[in-house]
């Protein structure tokens, strides 16, 4: 049996919230949700996750400081920016923190899956093998 992929989704837009995860599941993914930073950081000290849907304009710690804190507690860790608040600029920031893409809101959900596998396939690139 395939383990399932835990994802972590992070956005204090609940109805998107909600809908996101919701759809996530429906594909198969073993889905957490986090209305906020904190809960968001919280979750991830405790629980170990594939992948990290994170928004950035969060009321308290936005979604930089958020991606940078769990960057460098959770070196595997594909973290994916999903925001409706884009640019350039923001979207450099935040791959020079780690984030392995940025991606604006509204998402396609079969492209943002899409995305999601290639995090994944990333990421087990880059695990070190010891024997």
């Amino acid at each position: 049996m395939e383990k399932k992929v835990k994802l972590l989704i992070v956005d204090d837009e609940i109805d998107f919230l909600d809908t996101i995860a919701l759809r996530m599941e429906m594909r198969g993914f073993e889905v957490t949700k986090a209305p906020d930073g904190f809960s968001a950081l919280e979750s991830a000290e405790k629980n170990k996750y594939d992948i990290v849907l994170l928004d950035l304009k969060m009321p308290g710690i936005n979604g930089q400081e958020v991606l940078e804190k769990i960057k460098n507690k959770n070196e595997g860790i594909e973290v994916i920016i999903l925001t409706a608040h884009g640019s350039e600029e923001v979207s450099k920031e935040t791959t020079e923190l780690g984030a392995f893409c940025f991606i604006t809101k509204p998402i396609d959900i079969d492209r943002l899956v899409t995305v999601i596998r290639l995090a994944l396939e990333s990421r087990q690139k880059n695990e070190i093998i010891i024997l």
